[in-house]
């Protein structure tokens, strides 16, 4: 019976032998990345993948965990936090001990049902979730349908490569850089309340400031733009030996910066002249409004607003500085008329906390052109953005989301432990008619 057990297992071993080195030498990332499907709920994340050739038992790691090992080719973790983030690494183990393939894979829990319900009536995306799977060649992004949006335009590192009609996407990272930003930016109407709402303002207000060029269309749309910033570093894995991830590297601060500018030297008064006699005697003969005069950059004297945030675990601290630059005013030969300041009261930090674990916080945006305060018949429109923050100590993980006007020009950037500013996002001015509150608003959620 022994002899012929182990002539069995030499003729399995020379079957199979060969088997494991082809599927390791030949294995297909690509197709199995697509493959691999993660479903999330409120306190549970449910990850199924393809079978792979030559594998005995698939693992599971969570950091140093392992939270799973077996033949199945699904697992599903449960008994977990509400609106968290969560990071695995799956290995598929020959016959060997060794690794055929080793993924890994990003995504979060569901919010509870009581936040999204709580949540700002004026951000329509209650919850935006992309859940990403890589082996550090190939990417795969997943995240749930926003009903409203046909199609989304594919931006790479601020390059359009292509538009999709679904809420997945598959590539392969660029070989030359560390650091790739993806966006997925796609449009929304606005329901029919909305809709009359802006048609019947949109009348009285483009005839009012005598903009009759727009195209009203465009107007009854929302935009949605999801960012998903991946450090390539971070998707590396070891396809010869198991290595479970070790937790990532945690971070001790984090800071967030956020500047509103006007690119233009100049920009002409879009009040009509009937309106600014509504104003003091300087302001009638007001032709121009002061720019900053430059482009995007994450260090600049020269702005119309500037948000400054840390967020200190050790310390278990949040602290925010905010600041309005100069608005300066010109005649028809743009000589320099008045200056003045806006009051930077309307920059809020309206809820905030912090554990030696995580930070959240939300800020509120409204500062306007300190043009026409004393008027009782038009007053120029702030600028306005509102965003919240949820920054996690671990790996230095973190999820924006918010909402700006489609003007002046907007731009992010994030810190961590005082190296250098990378960038969230830089949108460029679209309209200065953008300002008005019944035009477009451009929502954005963004995480790494």
């Amino acid at each position: 019976m022994k002899k012929a057990l182990l002539s069995s297992l030499v003729v399995m071993s020379t079957l199979f032998a060969p088997v494991n080195v082809f599927a390791y030498e030949n294995f297909n990332y690509e197709e199995f990345i697509n493959d691999v499907k993660i479903e999330t709920e409120e306190r549970k994340i449910t990850i199924s993948w393809s079978e792979i050739p030559g594998a005995v038992e698939y693992k599971i790691y969570q950091g140093e965990s392992e939270v799973y090992s077996g033949t199945k080719v699904n697992f599903t973790h449960d008994n977990l936090e509400p609106g968290k983030p969560y990071k695995y690494n799956l290995i598929a183990v020959d016959s060997e001990g060794e690794s055929i393939a080793n993924i890994i894979l990003k995504t979060k829990t569901n919010e509870s049902e009581g936040l999204i319900a709580n949540s700002s009536s004026r951000f329509p995306i209650k919850e935006v979730n992309v859940s990403t799977i890589s082996n550090g060649e190939y990417i795969k992004f997943d995240w749930n349908d926003i009903s409203q949006i046909e199609e989304y335009d594919v931006i790479k590192n601020g390059e359009l490569i292509e538009s999709i009609n679904e809420s997945v996407f598959n590539d392969k990272l660029d070989g030359k850089k560390e650091r790739i930003v993806y966006e997925f930016l796609g449009k929304i109407p606005v329901d029919e309340q909305e809709k009359k709402i802006r048609l019947s303002q949109i009348e009285e207000n483009l005839g009012e400031i005598g903009s009759d060029n727009k195209n009203t269309e465009d107007l009854l749309y929302d935009y949605v733009s999801i960012i998903k910033i991946i450090d390539k570093k971070k998707y590396e894995t070891d396809s010869v030996s198991i290595n479970a991830d070790d937790g990532g590297d945690s971070v001790d601060n984090v800071k967030i910066r956020y500047t509103t500018f006007i690119a233009d030297r100049y920009v002409e008064n879009p009040v009509p002249y009937a309106l600014r006699l509504t104003g003091d005697d300087w302001e009638e003969e007001v032709e121009y409004f002061g720019g900053d005069n430059r482009d995007f950059a994450v260090v600049h004297s020269r702005y119309r607003t500037q948000i400054n945030i840390e967020a200190d675990f050790t310390d278990e601290d949040i602290d925010l500085d905010k600041d309005v630059g100069t608005s300066k005013f010109y005649d028809e030969n743009k000589n320099l008329i008045q200056t003045a300041k806006a009051s930077a009261s309307g920059i809020k930090m309206i809820s905030d906390d912090i554990t030696q674990d995580e930070a959240y916080f939300r800020i509120d945006h409204e500062v306007g052109i300190p043009y026409l305060e004393d008027s009782d018949e038009f007053t120029p429109p702030a600028i306005d953005y509102e965003f919240t923050a949820y920054l996690y100590r671990e790996d230095g993980e973190f999820e924006i989301d918010g909402w700006h006007d489609g003007a002046p020009s907007h731009e992010m950037y994030i810190s961590f432990d005082d190296y250098a500013y990378d960038e969230l996002f830089t949108h460029d001015l679209y309209d200065f008619w953008y300002l008005f509150s019944v035009t477009p608003k451009y929502y954005f959620d963004i995480s790494n």
